[in-house]
């Protein structure tokens, strides 16, 4: 509702009071008029859009020399890498592998997991990688004896290069044999 509807024959008058006359002296003083203020919102609106497109041209710029992972999350490498582990492709290694082959073929990644060779290539590595963590991590024998182990030497009936294993080796030769003696000596 305007003034007039409400029934204030006065014009505005200021909060304290005051009469709009003596209002507009006081912000003429103060306050510069509509139409510069209108022409300085829209100098610095120019302004900060200007510093804004130099900021982003600049980070531009100096991105290519950082990592994603320190800017931004890289959901699209987590969505196809969640998709290769649906799929069976649960070893980081066999997706980077997969992931490489797709960027230098530039192809999809589903693609090429599409593929007879590239299922087989990643069933090969998958194999082989089992294959290694089944095998013992030692030199030795499935049966617990080492090269390191006089018993080892015993059984394959010859003696080792290095010295002190030698000397084990024929120190337990020596007891072995002094245990298995059937009968006592007489004279003891």
């Amino acid at each position: 509702m305007s003034n007039e509807e409400m029934g204030n024959d006065d014009t505005q008058e200021d909060i304290e009071g005051q009469n709009p006359e003596e209002n507009n002296e006081d912000n003429s003083q103060n306050e510069p008029d509509v139409k510069t203020l209108q022409a300085q919102k829209q100098h610095w609106k120019e302004k900060f859009e200007k510093l804004q497109n130099e900021v982003k041209e600049s980070r531009e710029k100096t991105e290519p020399n950082k990592s994603n992972a320190t800017d931004k999350f890289d959901y699209a490498d987590l969505t196809v890498r969640t998709y290769l582990k649906t799929e069976g492709v649960d070893n980081r290694e066999d997706q980077d592998w997969l992931l490489s082959e797709a960027k230098e073929l530039r192809k999809d990644p589903t693609e090429l997991l599409a593929k007879k060779f590239y299922q087989e290539e990643l069933k090969d590595r998958k194999d082989q990688r089992e294959a290694e963590s089944a095998s013992p991590n030692g030199k030795g024998r499935g049966s617990g004896k080492t090269q390191a182990d006089p018993d080892y030497w015993i059984a394959k009936g010859k003696l080792p290069k290095d010295q002190k294993l030698a000397e084990k080796v024929v120190n337990a030769k020596i007891k072995a044999d002094d245990s298995n003696v059937m009968f006592d000596p007489i004279g003891e």
